[in-house]
């Protein structure tokens, strides 16, 4: 992500010395590399002169703690996360500029820009870019609706996952991006990113909107909010994405011990 666009972090000195010359060093030392993407390995073939037969993909795998929550279950972290009204959700995870969130809350206020149509959006995570949030928010008129919250992992962002309309994941960059697999294992609908390994990830069980364009983003997310169909429909092809095994980590310990054979 440092060598695609430093801007996506703070410390250049550090991304330099990282990223440059601790990973370049690495990758020129080493037998095999496994990508956990493709995205990831063409990334590596991009900016390293590395042999591509030294670099295979192994995609992770979703920790099967992550599966849909009845109402019962999940109600007492929605209650301890004083969450009582209706919500969808972006799983932010670290609050920096790669997860696009300033994009993410304009597009949020000009989908619904009337409260009486507006949901709770309740971003997860924490970092020094959360208050921001809340105040870029409250400067686009819907500060009421939009909350932050840190959540114990897995339990609270299970039932969080569980218990949303709809989500969103709109980063601009991921190496591979577990929320939106998790979100899917948990049965949420997703407007989720184009870029970068998030297509990997969600496959066609989710809307794809440019990440880079906010009208684009409003419009997915109007599209996806109006249209109970449509959630019913990507809800149930990201559920048998999960089942189907292709992102288990019993297939993430095969496929790493064949490249080491």
């Amino acid at each position: 992500a440092y060598l695609r666009d430093p801007a996506f972090y703070r410390d250049r000195r550090l991304g330099e010395y990282s990223y440059r010359y601790l990973l370049g060093n690495a990758l020129r030392r080493a037998d095999l590399v496994l990508a956990d993407s493709e995205a990831t390995r063409k990334d590596v073939l991009e900016f390293f002169p590395v042999d591509p037969g030294r670099v295979r993909t192994v995609p992770l795998g979703v920790d099967p703690r992550f599966a849909p929550l009845d109402g019962a279950a999940r109600e007492p972290a929605l209650r301890r996360l004083g969450i009582g009204r209706p919500y969808v959700l972006y799983p932010v995870g670290t609050f920096e500029p790669r997860k696009n969130v300033a994009r993410s809350l304009e597009a949020f206020a000009a989908a619904f820009p009337s409260r009486e149509d507006r949901p709770l959006l309740v971003l997860t995570g924490m970092g020094p870019d959360a208050a921001a949030a809340l105040e870029l928010a409250a400067r686009l008129g819907a500060g009421e609706d939009v909350a932050v919250r840190a959540v114990s992992y897995p339990d609270e962002l299970v039932a969080l996952m569980s218990g949303a309309v709809w989500g969103m994941y709109l980063s601009l960059y991921e190496g591979f991006g577990l929320p939106p697999l998790e979100c899917m294992a948990c049965g949420l609908p997703l407007v989720a990113s184009d870029r970068s390994s998030v297509p990997e990830v969600v496959g066609e069980d989710a809307l794809l909107v440019d990440p880079g364009d906010v009208g684009a983003i409003a419009d997915g997310l109007r599209r996806l909010h109006g249209d109970a169909g449509l959630r019913e429909s990507l809800r149930a092809r990201g559920l048998r994405r999960i089942a189907s095994g292709a992102f288990s980590w019993a297939r993430v310990a095969r496929q790493v011990l064949e490249a080491y054979r």
